[in-house]
């Protein structure tokens, strides 16, 4: 007998033996508790002191109480493990080449790579031919710039070679600051003004481009033009020795 049930029992003048043992019917369930909460953890009904019936009450609230204050805690923790679990499984690199492996094999992906490469050239091809149509568009003229009488009609210069000459001369050690119409563009409408008087909207109609272009091009071009050839025509005009030494008069005898 253990040394709690001889203190629960505490009866006066009772020395208990090896051979003593405490009855069932001393216990509120019939047996003993392993539960040091319980009632019945010691002999609570005997005949000496009065049984306490809240005490199974009090038990059972206390034992309710605990139960409620552990579930969340184990249900966080079986959470935890799922969530534990279930990124483990996508870090595992089986597991990944089986999803993979459902969906594309390796040939598919280089030839999906293989396709997308030959896209990108042919967007790139593409791309250089509207390059090179819009570079042609720019330079194209809806007037032949060699023909000698369109040049003197239009221009009022001789021929088309004096055009290209005086060009020539022009752009040798200048760029014209617009660059949306080739040089040959630009100073052929430029002359056209001069001589005919157009407008400058008439012209962008003409030449394909913005009114703002034309006249950009027409001061632009203007500008050189002064400065050059007013340059040329003072160096020509220039007296030479021949027209400057005085020939004497003959005298009369």
């Amino acid at each position: 007998m253990g040394h709690i049930c001889i203190t629960a029992l505490k009866r006066d003048g009772w020395l208990p033996t090896s051979n003593s043992r405490v009855c069932s019917i001393h216990f509120i369930t019939g047996r003993p508790s392993d539960d040091p909460l319980h009632p019945d953890y010691a002999p609570s009904r005997l005949p000496h002191r009065p049984v306490k019936a809240k005490g199974m009450e009090r038990y059972n609230r206390s034992k309710g109480r605990i139960s409620v204050a552990i579930q969340p805690e184990e249900e966080e923790v079986e959470m935890t493990e799922v969530i534990h679990s279930e990124c483990n499984n996508d870090q595992d690199p089986k597991h990944q080449n089986i999803l993979i492996g459902t969906d594309l094999s390796m040939g598919d992906i280089e030839d999906l790579q293989k396709e997308n490469a030959a896209i990108i050239k042919h967007i790139k091809s593409l791309e250089a031919k509207l390059q090179e149509l819009q570079d042609q568009t720019s330079k194209s003229t809806v007037y032949d710039l060699h023909d000698d009488k369109k040049i003197k009609f239009f221009t009022g210069l001789p021929s088309a070679a004096v055009f290209f000459t005086l060009l020539t001369y022009l752009t040798t050690a200048w760029t014209p600051k617009t660059s949306t119409l080739s040089p040959e563009n630009q100073f052929f409408p430029v002359l056209m003004k001069l001589r005919l008087g157009l407008t400058h909207r008439h012209l962008a109609y003409q030449f394909k481009c913005s009114y703002g272009t034309v006249s950009a091009i027409f001061h632009d071009w203007l500008e050189i033009m002064s400065h050059r050839l007013q340059y040329t025509l003072a160096i020509s005009r220039r007296p030479t020795q021949e027209y400057t030494t005085a020939v004497p008069e003959p005298t009369l005898q």
